[in-house]
């Protein structure tokens, strides 16, 4: 093996696996074009993309077969500009793996502000992209509405002349990646353009139908398998209370209940959720079985500061699932205070709780002041007195 330190004439001079095994790679000066960096030039992106082009030598870019437009500037739609019906907007979060749109976190913009930005406007049949944070995550424009807009980190993919099932899936196959990931332009987060789309090589196929017709079927597959393990997910509830041996009684099915006068003094709260009868059950019988509290096992830490531009990762609450505690991208808006947290600390959003939003970091950041940020003790539970 010949190190670095030794000349880049001898490392040329190794094998590929060599190379590999050194941990790097190299590029002779004339092979050098458009950017500097390595990312550009690392042969995990630059291989695929050599290989497709020796299998379609006149292969063309997206551009040739379908209109390439970007969204709005990143100011002109804000939070403030969402409504509860008129044109439906779509946004990195609403995007789903499987190619489609959750029709469940649509918000909507005015008619006018849209056609103000009409260049953003996308109809059933166009493909959208998302340009920051995940990049070049692929959905279809589907028919529930006639006329959708894009956020600022879409970018949409009209009127192709191919088959729509086909352009998806190649937009999400291993070629289109490397050149999304090669041509990732971010800093802080990764971001493509619009041109880093509309260049990327589209092979046309004979059986570009079958194709998709084959990868719509294990897709089927693993949406039966999703199913039936959301399936355990929801009976994971039952599965704990047994664990612990909490029998808790059935719901109480009347809206209207009483307290005493003496129990709202002891409780020294005013609001009805806190005497609801299943709240009242639920704490007794985990009192029975000596539950404690849980700052008896977590510290609750308060460490606030302003944002800064050298911060990586920003956890709003759009960023985490409901019930399940993903982590998914979103645009969300990021200014101001932020809380931190470290790497295996439990963020709990303490803003609308019943929305159960919480996850449990694998990477150190920052995140909305809304969430309560738990670390656990070092040296274990405190026992109660």
């Amino acid at each position: 093996m010949v190190p670095l330190s030794e000349g880049p004439k001898k490392f040329f001079r190794l094998s590929p696996d060599e190379r590999e095994a050194l941990g790097g790679f190299a590029v002779h000066r004339g092979a050098i074009e458009e950017r500097l960096d390595v990312n550009y030039h690392s042969p995990e992106y630059v291989t695929p993309l050599l290989q497709l082009e020796a299998a379609f030598p006149d292969i063309r870019p997206l551009s040739a077969y379908a209109v390439v437009t970007c969204g709005p500037f990143g100011s002109a739609i804000k939070s403030d500009d969402y409504r509860a019906s008129g044109i439906p907007l779509i946004r990195i979060s609403d995007i789903e793996e499987d190619g489609t749109i959750d029709p469940r976190s649509i918000v909507f913009i005015d008619e006018d502000l849209s056609m103000k930005h009409a260049s953003s406007q996308v109809r059933p049949g166009d493909i959208v992209i998302s340009q920051r944070g995940t990049i070049g995550l692929p959905a279809v424009v589907p028919t529930t509405f006639p006329l959708w807009h894009i956020s600022a980190n879409l970018i949409a993919v009209k009127n192709p002349e191919v088959s729509l099932d086909y352009v998806r899936d190649y937009l999400g196959s291993t070629f289109a990646q490397a050149h999304f990931a090669r041509r990732n332009s971010g800093q802080i987060q990764s971001k493509i353009t619009t041109s880093d789309v509309a260049s990327l090589p589209f092979p046309l196929v004979e059986n570009a139908s079958a194709l998709s017709a084959l990868l719509e079927v294990a897709r089927a597959a693993r949406d039966s398998g999703l199913a039936a393990a959301e399936r355990a997910l929801n009976g994971l509830d039952a599965f704990i209370l047994d664990e612990l041996g909490v029998n808790l009684p059935p719901p109480h099915d009347d809206t209207p209940f009483a307290i005493s006068r003496a129990s709202l003094r002891n409780g020294g709260k005013i609001f009805p959720n806190y005497y609801n009868p299943d709240r009242r059950h639920a704490v007794a019988e985990l009192r029975r079985i000596g539950a404690d509290f849980l700052d008896s096992v977590v510290h609750f830490v308060r460490e606030q500061r302003t944002i800064s531009a050298d911060d990586q990762t920003y956890v709003g609450l759009a960023n985490v699932r409901s019930n399940t505690g993903e982590y998914v991208d979103a645009d969300d808006d990021v200014g101001g205070t932020v809380a931190v947290f470290a790497k295996g600390d439990v963020l709990f959003a303490k803003l609308r709780p019943y929305l159960n939003k919480v996850w449990v970091s694998d990477r150190a950041g920052v995140c909305s002041p809304e969430f309560h940020v738990l670390r656990l003790r070092a040296d274990g539970p405190i026992e109660s007195p």
